[in-house]
């Protein structure tokens, strides 16, 4: 008997679980639910936001990909799910399922400071780097008729605004002001310290300002206010503070941890065994992951053959971390690749980076069921 299996969310793990899934199984029903209709590569989205790259190399229409590896998708908002009736809910329908996967991502972290997402950018979606992009070239405009240049400032050190900050830096060439504002004593927490000091190097050199122990209380219009009382004022403010675990999450009837993210065991089952969780909404309490999308797709993979495992009744795989190099771009000419305890600093790791989002682009809008599987002798 055909079995039915709803994944919801369609980010790196969401994705790789579908269409694995229906190469597994090309009998069973796969079902995706999305409210977005196109799949975004996010690790690029810096470049689009400073014109480097263009929307369509980062972006996937879903529907299409969907359509032709015979897969229904549900353009739709998952709002709660029933484990103990199969049941996803949505805005519009209520969605039965044999197995579930939730691959729901995150959200944007305000730390509970509701004010900052009316009055400050962020950088989650194309839309939000296509206004990112057009504020920063009307800002450089309109600087020609002032002595001093637009302030550009970065809320929050990690990742996504070192690289951000960086990428800005290459587009204006010294025609803004640029600071990352971080709440702690450093910045890219978590990485080793070669890789703060060579990050800080490069951004110095680019004539960014990084301000650490600089935690932000509150926010307007134009304006940053710190704990130790100093306001910022500033033409484009930016927040990069963080994700948070998404609302389904506590929605979903499943063991969740403190920060809301769905507990999962080796086999990447959450509490109800039938159903998956990948990716940023998933906490794994028995080997702890890095929230990167090689871990998601990787996730995604091996929760499809688990799946598939379950209904041919032979055995599941662990999940054992891969072996993936960790590719950071510290702008147009400078990143770093992080494999195991190597460190490769310089232009390589900016070509290998371009390398993998174009291989990603190439492989998943031209997979299809079955053809993918045909090889040419």
């Amino acid at each position: 008997m055909a079995k039915t299996v709803v994944i919801v969310g369609s980010g790196f793990g969401g994705l790789e679980a579908a269409l694995n899934i229906r190469d597994l199984l090309p009998e069973d029903e796969i079902i995706v639910i999305d409210k977005k209709q196109q799949f975004t590569y996010q690790p690029a989205l810096h470049s689009l936001a400073c014109g480097f790259v263009k929307k369509k190399s980062v972006v996937m229409n879903l529907e299409k990909i969907f359509r032709k590896n015979n897969i229904k998708f549900y353009q739709e908002e998952a709002v709660e799910v029933k484990p103990l009736e199969n049941s996803v809910i949505t805005k519009m329908r209520k969605i039965n399922f044999d197995y579930l996967v939730l691959s729901t991502g995150g959200m944007v972290n305000y730390h509970d400071m509701t004010d900052l997402e009316e009055h400050y950018f962020k950088l989650k979606r194309v839309l939000d780097a296509e206004n990112i992009r057009v504020n920063i070239k009307e800002e450089i405009k309109k600087a020609k008729h002032y002595n001093n240049p637009p302030n550009i400032v970065i809320c929050g050190g990690g990742l996504t605004g070192v690289e951000l900050a960086a990428e800005i830096a290459d587009k204006v060439k010294g025609k803004a002001k640029i600071t990352i504002l971080q709440s702690g004593p450093k910045i890219m927490n978590g990485f080793s310290k070669e890789v703060v000091k060579y990050s800080e190097l490069v951004l110095k050199k680019k004539g960014v300002d990084i301000r650490t122990n600089s935690t932000i209380v509150s926010g307007k219009k134009g304006m940053v206010c710190l704990k130790n009382g100093e306001e910022i004022y500033a033409s484009i403010i930016i927040w990069c503070g963080g994700v948070k675990s998404n609302p389904l999450n506590y929605k979903a009837g499943l063991g969740i941890n403190d920060k809301g993210l769905i507990m999962v065991n080796e086999f990447l089952q959450t509490t109800q065994p039938h159903i998956y969780a990948v990716g940023d909404c998933s906490y794994n309490y028995k080997n702890p992951q890095p929230a990167t999308a090689q871990s998601a797709m990787h996730q995604g993979e091996l929760v499809a053959y688990n799946i598939y495992a379950e209904i041919k009744s032979v055995e599941k795989k662990v999940f054992i971390p891969g072996d993936h190099p960790y590719l950071i771009s510290i702008g147009r000419m400078h990143g770093v690749m992080i494999k195991k305890k190597s460190l490769k600093k310089g232009f390589i790791p900016i070509l290998l980076k371009k390398f993998v989002q174009k291989e990603y682009m190439f492989k998943h809008r031209h997979w299809m069921w079955p053809l993918k599987k045909v090889k040419l002798k």
